[in-house]
């Protein structure tokens, strides 16, 4: 039997698609919410959430980004340094109603990790706004985003004490 005979037409095709075509195949990818490698920074996401460097970032937002594509970016200012903060997408950002401007002061906890270019980047799991002291959520504790999986994009963010059917965490009822 030949070698086209016992691989067959197919693996040749779908090898010339991704080769000839490999921007577009990444264009889909990142449309369905999978992981992509954001350009500059090199951080992978909306994966790219380790548990293991968890911290909290305090300080003031001095830019607030909303690109089409890719996640919104808070750059915050802390006392020493200064983070830029990838939420959610756009349209998850906008309906978790948090509504941050430049010189809000935020409390963020996150992911940390160092980019490509040098800056210091925390993936964000939930922000504190001080003005209101409301809390919004966008990952669960393992740093799975909401807008992915069992919620639906139709769901609003949790918001601090809520479970995931949005009826509040339960503690205390019987």
């Amino acid at each position: 039997m030949s070698a086209r005979g016992t691989f067959g037409i197919a693996p040749l095709a779908l090898f010339l698609a991704l080769t000839v075509f490999p921007s577009g195949a990444r264009a889909v990818s990142a449309q369905e919410g999978r992981d992509q490698v954001l350009p500059g920074c090199g951080i992978c996401y909306p994966g790219g959430y380790d548990v293991n460097t968890v911290g909290d970032v305090e300080g003031r937002i001095v830019e607030v980004q909303t690109p089409a594509p890719g996640p919104v970016r808070l750059v915050v200012a802390g006392e020493r340094e200064r983070w830029v903060v990838l939420v959610s997408p756009v349209w998850f950002w906008k309906s978790s109603e948090l509504r941050l401007a430049p010189g809000d002061s935020v409390a963020v906890r996150g992911s940390k990790t160092l980019g490509a270019d040098g800056a210091l980047y925390l993936v964000a799991r939930e922000i504190r706004s001080s003005g209101n002291q409301r809390t919004v959520v966008f990952r669960d504790s393992r740093g799975t985003p909401l807008w992915t999986g069992s919620r639906r994009r139709d769901q609003l963010p949790l918001r601090e004490g809520e479970a995931c059917g949005g009826q509040g965490s339960g503690a205390g009822r019987r």
